[in-house]
């Protein structure tokens, strides 16, 4: 009996079979889905997170009108930065295209109230804080070196936080005994600010070097333009109010960064 026919039956249908079976399992097998999905199209090479260390400048540092004897709020002639040793700044940016995105970050600045008195006292610190939301644009070149510049606005909150001896109405640390409850004749003085508007111009300028796949290091500089009010009036103790007027405060500053970035 020949048994090629049967040998050959058997090679179709078994590939047939395989061939079926192929089919049901790649039919079966459902699309990628869910987060690794979400994550695949909307966030690898979209999202960039970054921390960096921060030296901030003030634009302006100094007023003081001789004639009139006054400086930016009375005898507070100079504005002094605070400083900060940890990294504030930290940002989320999200790219739709390797030279296209836009950038929220946040930003800090502290600013001592120095008075023009003998000893330069600090009668308290502007505190100037908000988020920035900025649209980028980059140039990655060779190297792994990427360009970047950034514009928008910075949403501020400026605050002023008196020293307790000034708050209370004496005339300078070193006739204030701390822990004492006495006010100098029931005197207080209050400082209400407020930032002048709510948004102001930010803007970013740096580089981006890309050490390994995912991390690369950042160096920029920011520029924040914030203007405040301080509403400057004092209470005597049988009720009176003095109320000294309005004042501008430049708080407009530049801000050194230094820091990582990670792309994900």
């Amino acid at each position: 009996m020949d048994m090629r026919p049967v040998g050959l039956a058997l090679v179709l249908a078994a590939g047939m079979g395989g061939t079926a079976s192929g089919r049901e399992t790649a039919e079966s097998a459902p699309p990628a889905r869910g987060l690794q999905a979400f994550f695949d199209e909307r966030v690898q090479e979209h999202l960039e997170l970054g921390l960096r260390f921060s030296a901030v400048s003030l634009r302006t540092h100094d007023k003081w009108d001789s004639t009139g004897r006054h400086g930016f709020v009375g005898t507070v002639s100079h504005l002094d930065e605070e400083q900060s040793g940890w990294p504030y700044n930290v940002s989320a940016a999200y790219y739709f295209d390797p030279h296209f995105g836009i950038d929220l970050q946040w930003e800090h600045l502290r600013a001592e109230a120095v008075t023009t008195s003998q000893d330069h006292h600090v009668d308290g610190t502007y505190d100037a804080k908000g988020p920035s939301l900025m649209a980028v644009g980059r140039l990655p070149l060779a190297g792994g070196l990427v360009p970047y510049l950034g514009v928008g606005l910075n949403f501020p909150s400026v605050d002023f936080e008196p020293e307790d001896w000034w708050r209370l109405g004496y005339s300078s640390p070193s006739d204030y005994e701390p822990g004492s409850e006495m006010r100098n004749g029931g005197k207080t003085r209050h400082m209400d600010t407020r930032a002048d508007g709510a948004a102001c111009l930010a803007a970013a300028g740096g580089v981006l070097w890309r050490v390994q796949e995912n991390w690369a290091l950042d160096v920029n500089v920011r520029y924040v333009d914030v203007e405040a009010i301080s509403h400057h009036y004092s209470t005597e103790a049988t009720g009176k109010v003095n109320d000294h007027g309005e004042n501008s405060i430049p708080l407009a500053y530049f801000a050194f960064g230094a820091g990582v970035a990670y792309a994900f």
